[in-house]
């Protein structure tokens, strides 16, 4: 029976997470705040709401995703708070991914007519994107932020792709890369 059983996994240590991720916390909130003050408010909130509940997440299934969890609605209450409404990352615009990173915004006009498509996109596909090519994380770190598998981050960041380019070709865009990996 107990072969079967399979191990604890090992508790995460709290303040090591913080230390090893407090650059991409800090670039979370730079990427969606002009204000440096503002970031720097916002960080420091984020680490303290994480460490005040580090008995969760060190026994949290998966941690990084409930800490970036954490980190996402201290942005939420901000905006809430900002703007006097319920809104989220999700609800503003965003630009396409600069520098031809999806293999498709190669000019200002494809990335005029890639504006609406990526604002259209599903959350999570969305979610992918924004964490591919904006925050630079990989497949597996995606995977690991929203509490999904590998393949699921791959199929999201497919059909994300696909609806991009098919969004071009019915504006008219010839001559699209085919779809390659990030």
């Amino acid at each position: 029976m107990d072969e079967l059983m399979k191990p604890e996994p090992d508790p995460v240590s709290t303040s090591k997470w913080l230390e090893e991720n407090a650059s991409r916390i800090d670039g979370y909130y730079r990427c969606r705040e002009s204000n440096p003050q503002v970031v720097q408010d916002l960080a420091q909130e984020a680490r303290l709401k994480i460490w005040d509940k580090k008995e969760v997440m060190e026994i949290h299934p998966n941690p990084p995703a409930w800490a970036w969890k954490v980190i996402a609605n201290v942005l939420f209450s901000h905006y809430r708070d900002k703007y006097g409404q319920k809104t989220s990352f999700f609800d503003t615009e965003v630009e396409p991914p600069p520098d031809g990173r999806l293999g498709l915004a190669e000019s200002s006009e494809i990335r005029a007519l890639l504006r609406p498509a990526v604002n259209a996109l599903p959350v999570r596909q969305r979610m992918v994107v924004w964490l591919l090519y904006y925050e630079d994380f990989s497949t597996i770190e995606v995977s690991e932020r929203m509490g999904i598998t590998v393949a699921v981050v791959r199929r999201y960041h497919y059909l994300a792709r696909k609806k991009l380019r098919d969004h071009l070709r019915d504006a008219g865009v010839e001559g699209l890369e085919g779809d390659g990996e990030h």
